[in-house]
This record gives C-alpha cells, sequence and structure tokens, in this order.
C-alpha cells in the first residue's frame, strides 16, 4: 500500500492529520532500511515558508 494511501486509511479510522502520517513514514523508512541497511533512515519534509517550496531531509533519530 503507498504512504498516502495508508496516511488516508489511517484518517478514515478516526486518526487525527497529525498523527495519521507517522506509522505509514515508519513503516516506509523500516521498508527501505530493510532494503539498504548501510544506509541512515532519512526523513524528507517539503514546506513552503511564504517564499516558495522548501525540502528538508534529516536522519531519524529514533530505533528502527
Amino acid at each position: 500500500m503507498l504512504l498516502i494511501e495508508q496516511y488516508f486509511t489511517n484518517l478514515a479510522a478516526g486518526m487525527k492529520k497529525s498523527t495519521a502520517l507517522r506509522p505509514p513514514q515508519l513503516t516506509r523508512i523500516k521498508a527501505r532500511h530493510e532494503r539498504n541497511a548501510s544506509l541512515p533512515p532519512l526523513l524528507g519534509c517539503i514546506y513552503t515558508d511564504g517564499e516558495g517550496l522548501k525540502l528538508e531531509i534529516c536522519e531519524c533519530e529514533f530505533e528502527l
């Protein structure tokens, strides 16, 4: 299932928007880590600051 499908499934199940995205993100991060354990787990965030879109990528600071 795609990340966005899992997100909307979680919303339909009654989860709040602020928490519905975390489980599918963690699933994707874990799957990526299992495919290539030598790469650090990364998390990307796209946002706007009023001047245009920004992309922020950082290493995850939690246990897989």
